[in-house]
């Protein structure tokens, strides 16, 4: 019956009516023999199924769209059915009468290896091995000349063993009878338990689901494969497993998994020897996953045959129409990967391995789905979903840094997940304190007595697999953090050929060791980088080290490198690289080196807008000139005052609204500055208008610095997001904010950035009580402030470190450091340093009991405060003049201030001063009660 359709008519008839569909019950007919093991009753069906063709499908239809579709997918299927038989007559020992028609077929597809594949065993088994050979070498040319390939790693151990004269070959598999070995199907499930905490792979999950579904269209070509790749540690295997159990009920003839990893458990094979033969330990992966899988089909072990030719035949035999889903775990090269694949039916295959299978991918239809880090807030939901949310659980700030420290990766969160579970804030802390040092990688592993997965043994797997080249670079590459690499860069460390530096970068990118930046560099993870930079101390001596870096500092002062940092696009693929090398590691310098390359550092950076590495370049040739006695470093002096001139971009005007600002630019782009205009607004705001407004602003320009890639603006965003949080009262998320933006600065080697998180960590460790690693860092700041001449700098870090021996009652000590930053920030006419260091005086004196001078001191703070707009410090200042004049004996005095104190903070938003505050109001207040003199005075009376 003909009815109209949407696209024109169609042709209503049932299946059985129809040459497909009656096709379609002869292979239902047929498979239903197989599984009995009744060769010959699944011959008859497949020859009456191959009848049916007269000539190509749908040879009278003009219509391309179903020639491309429909006619292809059948022309696939008579090609399958054809493969079939002749693999049914080859098993019943009929090979000599199949060798014309195995010729015929083979000239008609001569690409088809399965079809030369059987060409082969027909001739040698019928005495032919010349001709089996020769097969063999005419499919190796066609390959080789129209594809540029390789037969498979199957085919070619199929011509070892006819090259061998193999004896095996010989035999059928099974009795002459007619019937062949028992081979009932058993439909059975080996799939792993799937992770309870596989968060952040939606897209990759719909992606490869999609994939899957093809093999059900009716244009489907075979068996669906889906490879996926990616670093290790990034969970590939978590996700192939969680992807299969997704979609089980889509292959009901099986669910398998199988793994290369010979320490991983075998599932589906049991304790039963694989081999074939005597009992061995030496049969290779693919043998063993070949036999692991026909086992999981419900082959007897004795049936499996000897070879991995027969075992592969077999494995397509079985599969052929059949539904089912088989991962295939840990996969090293594509090489034999072959042999583990179905020829046809509704299958599909996963495969995890950390190359990316360029070589498979060549072969076959193959869809890669490349797995890097989870993104930031699923990594974070990783490690909540992990710990638990408790009220004293870690911050949401200090779940981002740890998950920060992990690199994103799966596998390095769920380690840290296990160790912090159940454990007490304390624990927590001190772990946490740890991973920030610079030994992350040992941090991040397991007691190898549970048996867990360890990242460094993971990663050391990787490494071994590495050419001895390749190694030898990914050690160089550790030696500059957060470096990106070149072709040419990368030649120069190996100090070899660009062909041979290409194809070691190829390989680390190949096997996900490295990445490529969206500038083009070829950048190491950071926990890479550190085993790296571990296995380079352990295997290359310090001389090479040294020397690897001196040849990469000189190839930047050829002109070759000066006409190539001319671009824009170039200064961003090597700028992290430039600054590490000229003081890598904070290493004192051995030689002029670094200072000459600081100075051209400075004209590249100068001259094309890097303003922040601009500074960096000049500071770090500062200390490098002061520390090798060179006079260049008067230039680097003036240098960094030029960078820092423009960075600010004139004296800031601070206006009453704090809204706009009245900025003296030089000249430059207008962009740069607008974004200086902004940055410069979030500065003001912190110190003199409202913190949930600064932390607003200063939160959107830290997304818009992400956006952009501007890496080097990534410090000083942190910092000022972490000291908001601080006077907001979050010190943990201040804290934690601040080791992050630690980490960016040596990242991106700004020395500047650097010391001001150490003075800012110096501050957030006091107020929570901390007081050694307050001293550390204080002291730490102090000194990088000095070796950079910046004596505003200098004079804020030593305020810092005044506080600090204040607190611990090192008062004598505490007054000499105030005194000495009072003098300083006078004479750099410094509001801001003269009111800090006055707080800090007027706290001292009270504590000495020096009533006056706290009074004095502490008037001097409010009162430069209040007239140069510094409203954070004002309210402090006001808070410590009002506990300074009750200790005086002046309660209602210390009332009025306390109470403009609180007005301050009430603005400003300053939770952490405002509590300080609110805590000795009671004590006022009761002064206040228990005083009969009500008394008048003006502030400073």
């Amino acid at each position: 019956m003909i009815v109209s359709a949407n696209r024109g008519y169609r042709l209503a008839l049932a299946d059985d009516e129809i040459d497909i569909g009656q096709v379609r019950a002869l292979v239902g007919r047929a498979n239903t023999a197989r599984d009995a093991g009744d060769a010959l009753g699944e011959r008859a069906p497949v020859s009456e199924a191959l009848a049916l063709w007269r000539g190509n499908a749908f040879d009278d239809i003009e219509s391309d769209a179903v020639r491309l579709t429909d006619a292809t997918a059948f022309d696939d299927l008579r090609i399958s059915l054809q493969e079939r038989l002749f693999g049914i007559e080859i098993a019943l020992g009929h090979h000599l009468d199949i060798t014309h028609d195995l010729q015929a077929a083979v000239a008609k597809t001569p690409l088809r290896e399965s079809l030369t594949g059987q060409l082969m065993l027909a001739h040698y088994r019928s005495g032919r091995q010349a001709d089996a050979l020769e097969a063999y070498r005419v499919l190796s040319v066609r390959l080789a000349d129209e594809l540029g390939v390789d037969p498979s790693g199957d085919l070619q151990n199929l011509f070892r063993d006819i090259l061998n004269g193999n004896s095996d070959l010989l035999r059928p598999p099974g009795p002459e009878t007619g019937r062949a070995a028992p081979t009932a199907w058993l439909v059975s499930c080996t799939l792993p338990r799937e992770h309870d905490h596989l968060v952040g792979r939606r897209p990759e999950t719909e992606d490869a689901a999609a994939s899957m579904a093809t093999v059900w269209g009716e244009g489907s070509s075979g068996p669906s494969v889906i490879a996926v790749t990616g670093p290790p540690g990034v969970g590939k295997t978590a996700f192939a497993v969680h992807l299969a159990h997704r979609q089980r009920g889509r292959f009901p003839d099986g669910q398998w998994f199988t793994t290369s990893d010979d320490h991983a458990d075998t599932a589906g094979a049991g304790d039963v020897e694989l081999t074939g033969g005597p009992p061995t330990t030496t049969a290779s992966p693919v043998d063993r996953m070949l036999a692991e899988l026909l086992l999981s089909s419900g082959l007897a072990p004795e049936h499996l045959p000897d070879t991995r030719a027969a075992r592969s035949a077999l494995l397509r035999a079985r599969l052929t129409d059949r539904q089912v889903l088989i991962i295939i775990d840990a996969a090293g090269t594509a090489h034999h990967l072959a042999a583990l694949l179905p020829g046809a039916g509704r299958s599909a295959v996963i495969i995890t391995s950390r190359s990316n299978l360029s070589g498979l991918a060549m072969r076959h239809d193959v869809h890669t789905i490349t797995l890097g880090p989870i993104p930031p807030p699923a990594a974070v939901e990783l490690l909540e979903r992990m710990l638990g949310r408790s009220a004293d659980g870690p911050s949401t700030a200090e779940l981002i840094e740890l998950a920060e420290l992990c690199d994103h990766l799966p596998l390095a969160l769920r380690i840290v997940g296990a160790q912090l579970r159940g454990r007490a804030p304390q624990f927590r802390d001190s772990f946490l304190a740890r991973l920030r040092s610079d030994h992350l990688l040992a941090r991040v592993s397991t007691d190898p007595a549970d048996g867990a997965v360890s990242l460094e043994a993971t990663l050391h797997s990787s490494y071994t697999a590495l050419s001895d080249t390749t190694r030898r670079l990914f050690r160089l590459m550790a030696l500059l953090p957060g470096g990106g690499f070149t072709v040419e860069t990368a030649a120069v460390l190996l100090e070899s050929a660009q062909l041979q530096a290409a194809g070691a970068l190829d390989e680390l990118t190949r096997l996900h060791l490295a990445t490529e930046s969206d500038c083009g560099a070829i950048e190491l993870p950071e926990l890479f980088r550190q085993f790296a930079a571990h296995r380079s101390t352990e295997v290359d001596t310090a001389a090479d080290r040294r020397a690897a870096l001196d040849r990469l500092t000189r190839w930047y002062l050829t002109p070759a490198a000066d006409i190539r940092l001319r671009s824009p696009a170039e200064i961003r693929r090597h700028r992290t690289t430039i600054l590490a090398l000229i003081h890598p590691d904070g290493a004192p310098p051995s030689s002029p080196l670094p200072v000459d390359l600081a100075e051209v550092a400075c004209r590249i950076f100068s001259g094309h807008g890097h303003d922040i590495d601009w500074r960096a370049a000049a500071s770090h040739g500062l200390r490098a000139a002061r520390e090798l006695s060179d006079h260049r470093w008067l230039v680097f002096s003036a240098a960094l005052t030029a960078a820092e001139r423009v960075l600010k971009l004139g004296p800031i005007a601070v206006p009453v609204d704090r809204h706009t600002l009245a900025v003296s630019a030089p000249a430059g782009g207008s962009e740069r500055r607008v974004l200086a205009d902004e940055r410069d607004v979030a500065s003001v705001d912190e110190l003199t208008g409202d913190l949930h407004h600064a932390l607003e602003r200063a939160t959107t320009i830290d997304d818009a610095d992400r956006t952009a890639r501007r890496d080097e603006y990534e410090p000083d965003n942190l910092t000022r997001i972490g000291r908001i949080l601080i006077g907001l009262d979050r010190l943990a998320d201040g804290q934690a904010f601040h080791h992050r933006a630690l980490r960016a600065a040596r990242r991106n080697h700004n020395l500047y950035a650097g010391a001001g998180v150490h003075l800012d960590l110096a501050i957030a460790y006091l107020l929570s009580h901390r007081f050694a690693e307050a001293e550390q860092h204080a002291e730490t700041a102090r000194a990088l402030f000095s070796s950079l001449g910046d004596d505003l700098g200098h004079a804020r870090a030593t305020v810092a470190l005044g506080d600090t021996y204040r607190a611990a009652r090192r008062l004598e000590a505490a007054e000499r450091l105030h005194e000495s930053a009072l003098r300083r920030g006078r004479r750099l006419d410094n509001a801001r340093v003269v009111v800090e260091a006055s707080i800090g005086l007027a706290l001292t004196y009270r504590y000495l009991d020096d009533r006056g001078r706290a009074l004095v001191h502490g008037t001097e703070s409010a009162l430069l405060a209040g007239n140069t707009g510094l409203r954070l410090l004002e309210g402090k200042a006001l808070g410590v003049l009002a506990v300074n004049n009750l200790f005086a004996r002046r309660p209602r005095r210390s009332k009025e201030l306390i109470d403009q104190a609180l007005s301050v903070h009430e603005e400003t938003g300053h939770e952490l001063e405002k509590s300080c505050v609110l805590r000795w109001l009671p004590a006022v207040d009761e002064a206040v009660d228990a005083s009969p003199h009500p008394g008048v005075s003006a502030i400073g009376k």
